[in-house]
């Protein structure tokens, strides 16, 4: 029998991590190693936020980020391996971040998506999110 478990992030995780963020060009439109490893141990330290993965017999097949502000959260980072999707493994991970934010207190939420994620789209609004405004990302790399 399989074992999932959503658990936080360690930093035994981190290169699993780095992998599995690097992969693909649908978090931010290009892959130039945009989490390196010292991104993401600086998101494993910080204490107001939440950064998760989902296991299934200890390996991992996906992880959220969610940055905690006072009145409000933003969901700055979900991945889910593409051998593992259509699983309901991105749902349980955002569930659990909306679980985290209803025991703090906290009633707002959002993030963004691709403009061609059609699929997180669609997941964000089977679980009651309200589309906003489309916007354009700007990055600029060697700074």
């Amino acid at each position: 029998m399989n074992k999932h478990i959503i658990r936080r992030v360690t930093k035994k995780d981190i290169k699993y991590l780095y992998k599995l963020l690097n992969r693909t060009d649908e978090i931010l439109g290009d892959k130039d190693d945009l989490y390196s490893i010292q991104t993401i141990t600086d998101y494993i330290n910080r204490k107001h936020d939440v950064f998760l993965v989902y296991t299934i017999n200890k390996k991992i097949v996906g992880t959220i980020y969610a940055q905690f502000y006072t009145e409000y959260i933003y969901e700055a980072i979900g991945v889910v391996d593409p051998k593992y999707r259509k699983k309901g493994i991105a749902t349980k991970l955002l569930k659990r971040i909306e679980e985290i934010a209803k025991n703090k207190g906290i009633n707002f939420i959002e993030g963004f998506v691709e403009v061609s994620n059609k699929k997180m789209q669609k997941l964000y609004e089977k679980l009651g999110y309200i589309k906003g405004k489309p916007f354009i990302w700007y990055s600029k790399h060697g700074v």
